[in-house]
């Protein structure tokens, strides 16, 4: 029995670590840390939640976030980062009294809306901080009150 190519393969899965481990610190204090449902006033903008994150060093630059079972890019603010977790789909339906111009529609899914319950209050934050990547997990995240967009009314002319 040859002894190498076993011994070169179990030096190669020691040796090699591909996967971030995830920290139990931030790299810096979390200031603050919720997030909200956003419910707009018009049919075809949709609801979903918006995630807020502020910390204490701004040299710390948040690159994306894990957040109920979805993944977003963070995007800077004026006071932190924030990422948008968009619940509705954008999908366009041709409708017709004629079955074939149908044709290119898809069957609606039919699963559960991804909202947030009290066992899934907590997110995976990827980070880049002197010139290193980490992930860190929040958990318990605080919810706000919801934000209502108004809407456009039509009223019927008399």
């Amino acid at each position: 029995m040859n002894v190498k190519p076993y011994f070169l393969f179990v030096l190669l899965l020691t040796s090699c670590k591909s996967a971030m481990t995830l920290q139990d610190t931030p790299p810096s204090p979390v200031l603050s840390a919720y997030f909200y449902e956003y419910i707009s006033g018009q049919s075809d903008s949709g609801r979903g939640y918006e995630l807020v994150l502020a910390l204490d060093n701004p040299a710390v630059i948040l690159d994306s976030v894990s957040f109920i079972n979805q993944h977003q890019a963070m995007t800077p603010t004026s006071n932190g980062f924030k990422a948008r977790f968009n619940l509705t789909s954008t999908a366009d339906m041709i409708m017709s009294s004629n079955p074939k111009e149908e044709y290119g529609n898809q069957m609606p899914t039919m699963n559960k809306p991804n909202y947030p319950r009290q066992t899934d209050l907590n997110c995976v934050i990827r980070y880049t901080y002197q010139n290193k990547t980490g992930r860190f997990k929040i958990e318990n995240l605080e919810e706000r009150a919801a934000l209502y967009y108004p809407g456009k009314v039509k009223f019927k002319e008399q």
